[in-house]
Formats: structure tokens, C-alpha cells, sequence
């Protein structure tokens, strides 16, 4: 008799152990509880706002995703878990099960002003998107954005707000009111302050130690007393775990995810992962993120399948690969793998693993197309940064060939003969420095430091070898002509008045 396991939800974690499970080869019957019919992948959301993201490729259908891994898909809400019956109740039904992953995910939190959920904008998912957006197109005499809560999430919206008003020339002011003394919560000082620094550039407000008071219709009151009328709210102040968890007498913290043990369990083959579980890593409780929600799916699924075999369960074990906080103006910050990282780099790399963590090439591409657009990452930039490292890396092969007598190269003493061959005077001379010109401008080329200078440089290297060694051969490769050299100098004329582009280094020379 098949087993049976049940996942309640259907987010980052949840997918990850549903893939997992419908890869395996185990007799066992997955059964998926998700309010929602589609998942939104939720990294992306404010790029909706500001960098024009289609919010369609954002969103992933549940039933298609359960269907494709031979899962039942339940679109319900679960409203209570039983883990000694071990039953799992919706409105409509109960599910037994055998094994149990709670990947419920965190939903944004109101704090007892409940009432609030009619005035406020939240951004939990795409169709929360699109609400947003049609809010500042059906008022376009808004005044002010109001972000309640400076975290990640707060941050990133205010940036794209600011980017949309900017599209559409708005004078509307962007103002992040945050009830503690700083943003970012518990973030290190250095990130803070680049993150401060460009909110004023973009000409963002930031107000701590601030709460909101009273809400009227589009009007809102500050406890420092400031009045913001013709207002929209957007609320971002924080997240909690669904209703249903809060019920479960299980051990909990103060957010209401779950305590786990080394195996991701709470009960009797019973798992949580993602936001819903609190892991404690080297005594310190893993934070919500994507790279953990995926990995513990995962390892929650492994363990369920070992289970299955009647094999012994395995530790999950976090690899932390770093967090970055993107920043609308591509001036973004972060620690990778205990680096700091700032600016575009930063930004590329938050792009790059949301582009990656993405399901489906069609939506791959749909994003990446729409960033590169609305996000002042041209297409020309990516095309001078493949000029610049093809030709840097051609170069400095070349160089080492030269220079070193690497990949069957001549070697600088026969190099020098073959320039002495060609009537030059002081050939050794020259040959250290032509070799070195090849080396250097061809670093230079790919990290886009002199990238004009360089090229200039190694334009006169190729336009020389092309007048001694291969004029006289006429211009087609075959007859030994300067065709090669030709081509290569256009690239080089091109990096002369284009320059590095956005990727490189030094912007002007």
C-alpha cells in the first residue's frame, strides 16, 4: 500500500520537496495543500513596480507543476494539523497521512490592526503586484507612497516606487516610516549606512522611531504627528506564520515557526521547512531565505523517502552562500560567501540566481529581457563585456606565447629574432614591449580598467603586424593576408569609442 505524504504548501520549500519526491523511485503517494493556484516567486515582485517585470512570468501554476510530478494538488487552506491522528484538515476534508512537510511559507503580519487590511497594499504575491500598479495608474494625483516597515522588502519597494515615479515624471514622494531606531533591523552598521546613502540619492524619505497612528480613507496620521493626505499605504512591517500553525501544540518561537531538530522534524514523521521551521545553526536561528526553503524541502524529502527504506535519517546541514539586499539603483550591498559586495556586481548577482531559481526557459527569458530594459542594464553593456573579454583573453594568449613561450609559442628570444627579421632596430626591445602590451591590455581588456587606452594600444600592436607581416600577402587568411588583423582592429576601434560599457571598471578611459 502506497504511503502517504502530504505537503501543506506550495512555495520555495514546498516545491523542493515535491520535485524531489516525484524524482524518487519510493511508492508513495504526494498529496500538495495550497490555498493559492499559483505560486508567485517572491524575490522578484517589487521589480514588477520599478523595473517592469511582467508579473505572469512570476507566477507558476499549481496544478500543471502537481500534475507533471504525478501529485494530487488540493487547492484548500489548511485549517489545523493533527499529529497524533495525523490528519491534516481543510474546510471541506480531512487527509490522513504517513509523513507530513509543513512548507507553509510567512504571510505579512498586521499586528493586531486588522483593520488595516482594508486600506493597505501588501506584497505577497503577484496579483498583489498588479493591484499596486493599477492603484498608481487609477490615481495619478497620489501625493505620497507610504512604506510601512524598513526591512529587505520595505527597501526594495521604495526603491522601485521611486524608479516608476521617475518613468512617468510623478513629483510623489516616497517615505519609509520604520518603528525601530534604524532600517534593516539586525543587519551589519556598514550595510545600513550604504543602504541610507542611497535612499537619499534616489530621494527617498526614511523616518525611524515612527509609527502609523490613525488611517482615514487615502489620509494617514504619524505618531510624530505628520499628516500625509492623497497617501497610498503600502504595508510591509513584517511577516508571521499562517493561522493553522499557531494552533499546532508544538514547540514555537515568537514568529510561530516551528522548532526542528537536526532532521527538520517537530513530531513523530512530521517536518517543516522554509519560513515555518526555526533551524538553530551553530546557535543561531537560520534567518527566512530562499537558498535555506529550498535545501531544507529538499533534505525534509530525503529524510521521508529514507524513512520509506527503513534507513536512518540525515542531519540537514545549512550552506549559507550569502544574502544581498538589492538596491534600484543597481548600487546594491551584501555579504557573499563572507564577502562584501557592492554595486553592480551585488546587483548582478541577485538577478543572476533569481534568473536561475526561475522555473521555465519562456519565463527565464521574460524576465531577463524585462530587466535588461527597465532595469539601465542595456543590451549593449552585455555585448561590450563579451567584446571586451574575448579580445582580453585573445590578447593575453598571445602575450604568453610571446612572452613565455606558452601554447607553442616562440618565446621572447625567438620572438626578437623574428623582429630583427623585419628590419627592427633593438628588436629585444621591442619584443618585451609588444609581449607586455599583450598581457597587460589584455587583463586590462576584461576587467574594463583603460579599456580605451588599452585598446588604442593594442590596435597600433595588431595594425603593425598587420603592415610588416601580412600587407603584402593580400587581405583573405589563406594566402596569409591581414583579414585577421582587420577584424581585430575594427574590435578594437569599437572599444575605443564605446568604451567598457556599464561592466567595467574605469567608465571614461
Amino acid at each position: 500500500m502506497k504511503k502517504k505524504v502530504v505537503i501543506i504548501g506550495c512555495g520555495f520549500a514546498g516545491q523542493a520537496a515535491a520535485r524531489r519526491l516525484g524524482a524518487s523511485k519510493e511508492d508513495l503517494r504526494v498529496s500538495v495543500i495550497d490555498k493559492n493556484r499559483a505560486a508567485s516567486f517572491l524575490p522578484l515582485l517589487p521589480d514588477v513596480l520599478g523595473r517592469g517585470v511582467p508579473a505572469q512570468s512570476l507566477t507558476y501554476p499549481l496544478d500543471a507543476f502537481c500534475r507533471r510530478l504525478r501529485a494530487d494538488f488540493i487547492n484548500e487552506e489548511a485549517v489545523s494539523v493533527d499529529t497524533a491522528r495525523r490528519e491534516v484538515a481543510t474546510a471541506t476534508r480531512k487527509i490522513a497521512y504517513d509523513y507530513l512537510i509543513v512548507a507553509c511559507g510567512s504571510q505579512t503580519a498586521f499586528f493586531g490592526q486588522e483593520g488595516l487590511k482594508k486600506t493597505a497594499f501588501t506584497l505577497d504575491s503577484a496579483a498583489d503586484a498588479l493591484r499596486i500598479q493599477e492603484a498608481l495608474r487609477s490615481k495619478p494625483r497620489i501625493k505620497t507612497c507610504l512604506i510601512v516597515g524598513g526591512g529587505y522588502t520595505g527597501v526594495e519597494i521604495a526603491g522601485n516606487l521611486r524608479r516608476s515615479f521617475e518613468r512617468c515624471s510623478s513629483a510623489a514622494r516616497v517615505v519609509i516610516v520604520e518603528k525601530a531606531e534604524e532600517i534593516l533591523g539586525a543587519l551589519p552598521a556598514w550595510m545600513k549606512t550604504h543602504v541610507r546613502r542611497n535612499l537619499k540619492q534616489m530621494n527617498i524619505e526614511v523616518l525611524t522611531q515612527t509609527v502609523l497612528k490613525k488611517a482615514e480613507g487615502d489620509t494617514f496620521e504619524l505618531s510624530d504627528g505628520r499628516v500625509f493626505d492623497r497617501a497610498l499605504l503600502i504595508w510591509c512591517a513584517g511577516v508571521r506564520i499562517p493561522d493553522f500553525v499557531q494552533k499546532m501544540a508544538v514547540e514555537k518561537n515568537p514568529q510561530g515557526r516551528i522548532h526542528v531538530d537536526r532532521y527538520l522534524m517537530f513530531a513523530d514523521s512530521a517536518f517543516a521547512a522554509g519560513d515555518a521551521a526555526f533551524f538553530l545553526h551553530q546557535r543561531s536561528p537560520l534567518r527566512m531565505a530562499v537558498q535555506f526553503a529550498i535545501c531544507q524541502g529538499d533534505a525534509a524529502a530525503l529524510n521521508i523517502i529514507r524513512a520509506s527504506r527503513g534507513k536512518a535519517l540525515r542531519h540537514y546541514t545549512p550552506l549559507d552562500l550569502g544574502y544581498v539586499i538589492p538596491l534600484a539603483s543597481n548600487d546594491s550591498c551584501g555579504v557573499i560567501a563572507g564577502m562584501k559586495v557592492r554595486g553592480r556586481i551585488a546587483t548582478w548577482l541577485h538577478y543572476f540566481m533569481c534568473v536561475y531559481r526561475s522555473s521555465g526557459l519562456r519565463r527565464r527569458l521574460s524576465i531577463t529581457g524585462s530587466l535588461l530594459q527597465g532595469g539601465r542594464l542595456h543590451m549593449i553593456d552585455f555585448a561590450l563585456l563579451i567584446l571586451r573579454i574575448g579580445l582580453g583573453v585573445m590578447f593575453f594568449a598571445h602575450g604568453l606565447q610571446h612572452a613565455f613561450g606558452f601554447f607553442g609559442g616562440s618565446g621572447m628570444q625567438d620572438f626578437a629574432k623574428m623582429l630583427e627579421g623585419l628590419k627592427f632596430a633593438q628588436p629585444l626591445v621591442w619584443a618585451h614591449i609588444a609581449s607586455y602590451t599583450l598581457l597587460a591590455g589584455g587583463v586590462f581588456l576584461v576587467v574594463g580598467f583603460l579599456t580605451r587606452v588599452s585598446s588604442a594600444a593594442l590596435l597600433i600592436f595588431i595594425s603593425v603586424a598587420a603592415w610588416t607581416v601580412h600587407w603584402q600577402k593580400g587581405f583573405f587568411m589563406q594566402q596569409g593576408g591581414f583579414e585577421y588583423n582587420f577584424v581585430i582592429a575594427c574590435a578594437c576601434l569599437a572599444l575605443i569609442l564605446a568604451g567598457p560599457g556599464r561592466f567595467g571598471i574605469s567608465k571614461k578611459w
